[in-house]
Parts: C-alpha cells; structure tokens; sequence
C-alpha cells in the first residue's frame, strides 16, 4: 500500500443512498388484493391477511420471523408470485429532491435488497437489483453524480416523503446489507443532517498480473473469476457485499430448498412460496451470522478497488410549525464537506523486473559480469557452437539429404 495525496485531481462519485420505508403496505391495495384472492371474508379473516401482506411488504433477513405463524396455511398457496404481489401493495413513493448541483437528475428506484423493498438513489448498479417490471435507465439518464473538491460542499436533501424511513450511505457500486451498512433512522417532524467522509482504495493496472490468491482481492470486473472460485450463478460485477449476498442465497437454498424473492436478481432459483418463507425464519440466525461467523464457508475477497463512506457528523432537529415542508412530513440531508485529502494504493511492491534487476547485480558484485555477457557466453556455446559444427559437417560432403539450414547459421 502507498499514500496518494493529489486530491485535487480527484473526481470522486457522491454516495449512493437506500431508503426503505419502514412501514411499506398500503392498506387500501391490501384489502383490494385480499378480495381478489380470498373473496369477502370475515374481518377477522381479513385483519390475518393483511398481517400477512405487511409482512411480505417489509420482507428482509431481518423479519423472517414474522412469516412463522403462515407455515401451515394453505389458503396462502393460491399466492403464485411472491415478488409481484408485495409490489402490487406496497405505498408509492413521492418525494421531493434537491441536489446543489442543479443540473443533476438523477432519481430513485426501487430495488430488491435484503433490507427490504427499497428505493435507490445515485446507484450505478441499483437498476440491476430491481422488480420485473420496472423500466431499465433510458441512454440519457443519469446514474450516479461526482463531487469534486472545488465543488464543495455536496449534499441532497429528499422531503415530502409521506412514511418514516430508514437509510443508507453507501458505494455507488454496491448495496447495502445487513451486518455491515448500519442504517440511519428519520421520522415524522425532524430531519437528519449526515455528512459522510470517503475512504478511497485504488489499484495499479500491474496488480491484475497477480492471481486472485496472491493479491487478496479482486476487482470489479472480475465477476468470471468469482464464479469459478465459488460457484455462484450471477453477479453483475463483483464487491464483497454482493459476495457475501450470494453465500446468503445459496444458504437459503440448502436450507429450505428456495430462495427469497429479494435474492431473485442474483441467479435462478426456486423462488419461496409463503411455507418457504416461513421456512427461512427457523434459520434467521444462520443466514444473517454464519456468513462472518464461519468465513471457510463464505469466503469473499475484499475488493482491489473501493469507496467506503464513514459517517463524519450527525445532527437531528425537530421542523419548526412556519418551516417551508409540513411538518408531517419525513426528510433527511445527506453530504460531503470535508474532502479526503489521502486516498491508498494498491500496487506490486516487488516484481518480476525488481528481481531481475536484483539478481543482476548480485551477479556483478561476486562473479564480475553482468547478465548481459551470461547471456552472451550462452549463445556462444549453444547456437554459435552449433552454427559451427554444422558448417563442418556441409564441407565433409555428406551426400544424404540434409534438414533445412537455420537462418542463423550462414556459410561462410
């Protein structure tokens, strides 16, 4: 590792943000849904249903517990498609967002994370990780945005939301998950101002000469040699959290032999019914520990390249009655006002070339000669030697026919 500190130069990405709502059904869908599936039914009967939506509207590794009381309800097997009935209930998300630089558009998306059904912003990767139905970024839309050190200070601020949410800061690269992103709780009548500081990792292009195991790490696209290390079906690009994702869904697999549906997007699967889900909550424990736990079992490389995002100060505030947004509204700030000055580097401290210059002069020191004139003792006792004896040979007149005469080798 080397310190690099021309800071000036640098353009670094603005975090990525993940926000989940953490209540996500609307109720007025919920019943609509429930009489299509289940007809009219009592409102006890009901009330069970819409336990049952709201669950699976905020399904994550974190409440699987709550599937546990449907493990033997077969009025729920009428349900065919887990993913797409927890979209069709879920609140819509309306917000208002404001970036300082005003040029910026870029917007949230919904995507599928074990943290929940949650919405995206500034993602390069979040339209990977998304529901079926959602449309894919048009050519000229923006993805994630820079903030480079004359532009200081940098920051969004997202209002109007109509639930409290929870949220993250992370990697434009990556998601968060659970176990590693630590969320940032925001309610009704208050905002959350969160300046972040980046931890910025970067790789020489000679790195990629050493194999994955000499190095410990990979870089991003890399994904192939991912798979082939540890049989995982589909990753777009390769990060550690995203590695540590797969080992989750190839555990829930062994465990109950299906996958959540928020595991859908990294690799085919039998995606889990209702019984499968309550399946999964009797190994809470296992899916969201045993991944740092038992690391022989899920092994990730870290990667060669990163962006990790600290959090640099926190202040939360109550809205005052004449502020500009009602205060029954939910919003948070999110920036950077304090730009790294030092960013690491990864790079080959000893080579091939280092060692050859090293032996060289080693070789100077005791025996006198350079490299160069082994090189030259060897050429003339082997192909000069042979250029020679081969030239004696043709003046002998051999009369049988002769191979074909190196180029190297001319009569004299």
């Amino acid at each position: 590792m080397s310190l690099e500190k021309d800071y000036r130069q640098w353009a670094t990405f603005f975090p990525a943000v993940t926000m989940c709502f953490l209540e996500n059904l609307n109720y007025t869908r919920a019943d609509q849904e429930i009489k299509k599936l289940w007809g009219d039914v009592e409102e006890s009967k009901m009330q069970y249903y819409r336990d049952f939506l709201n669950a699976l509207t905020n399904a994550s590794l974190h409440n699987l517990n709550e599937f546990e009381k449907f493990r033997n309800d077969t009025t729920l097997d009428k349900i065919t498609d887990l993913e797409d009935l927890a979209s069709k209930v879920q609140i819509d998300l309306k917000y208002d967002i404001s970036f300082m630089d005003e040029k910026t558009r870029v917007k949230f998306r919904r995507t599928l994370t074990e943290t929940g059904l949650c919405f995206t912003w500034g993602s390069s990767v979040g339209h990977l990780f998304t529901s079926r139905k959602a449309s894919p970024p048009s050519a000229s839309e923006t993805l994630v945005t820079s903030c480079r050190y004359e532009d200081l200070p940098c920051g969004i601020r997202v209002s109007k939301l109509l639930s409290d949410v929870k949220f993250y800061v992370h990697s434009t690269d990556d998601l968060p998950i659970i176990g590693t992103n630590k969320p940032h709780l925001e309610f009704r009548g208050s905002e959350s101002q969160v300046y972040v500081q980046h931890k910025q990792i970067v790789a020489s292009p000679e790195l990629r000469r050493l194999d994955p195991e000499q190095r410990g790490c990979l870089f991003r696209d890399e994904v192939k040699a991912h798979r082939s290390l540890f049989r995982t079906s589909k990753l777009p690009i390769y990060t550690h959290n995203l590695c540590k994702m797969a080992c989750r869904r190839r555990m829930a697999e062994k465990f109950c032999n299906c996958i959540p549906f928020f595991y859908r997007t990294l690799g085919d699967g039998n995606i889990c019914n209702a019984k499968g889900m309550a399946c999964l909550s009797s190994f809470k424990h296992n899916l969201t520990e045993d991944v740092y736990k038992r690391k022989g079992q899920c092994f990730c490389y870290q990667e060669c390249e990163s962006t990790d995002y600290a959090v640099d100060s926190k202040s939360t505030y109550e809205l005052d009655s004449d502020y500009t947004y009602s205060r029954d509204s939910v919003q948070f700030f999110v920036g950077i006002k304090i730009f790294t000055k030092t960013r690491l580097r990864r790079d080959i401290i000893y080579s091939f070339e280092d060692l050859l210059v090293s032996f060289g002069g080693t070789v100077t020191l005791f025996l006198g000669c350079s490299i160069l004139s082994s090189v030259e003792l060897l050429y003339y006792f082997t192909l000069r030697l042979g250029c020679e004896l081969w030239m004696k040979y043709q003046k002998k007149g051999k009369t049988h026919p002769l191979p074909e005469v190196s180029p190297k080798c001319s009569t004299r």
